[in-house]
């Protein structure tokens, strides 16, 4: 294949597309998601030290969104660590949500 096969074709399966946009995208996401990470631990501590609970509606949300995570990772790259790493965080995140409803019941 020359040199100017590939490129026709590399222009032809990303047509339509904006790489720059695409890395930008990324880029934010990525920002976005640990920064969203960051905020719920703050909040979790802060409920912790100034009400004497831990914020298990908190906690879960999180930990969802890294089992999400993971869970795309592992569908788009199909790795088999991104898979297990997925399942944990869903556990952790079931187990929080177990606690949070607990809480609001005040089981305990």
């Amino acid at each position: 294949m020359e040199r100017e096969e590939i490129l026709s074709k590399a222009v032809e399966d990303n047509k339509g597309l904006d790489i720059a946009d695409l890395e930008a995208q990324k880029t934010a996401s990525m920002f976005g998601y640990y920064i969203v990470a960051t905020l719920i631990l703050v909040v979790t501590l802060v409920d912790k030290a100034v009400l004497g609970k831990t914020n298990f509606g908190a906690l879960m949300a999180c930990f969802m969104m890294f089992s999400i995570a993971f869970l795309v990772k592992y569908i788009k790259l199909k790795r088999r660590h991104e898979l297990i790493v997925s399942i944990l965080y869903g556990l952790v995140a079931v187990a929080s949500l177990v606690c949070w409803i607990m809480d609001l019941a005040k089981v305990w």
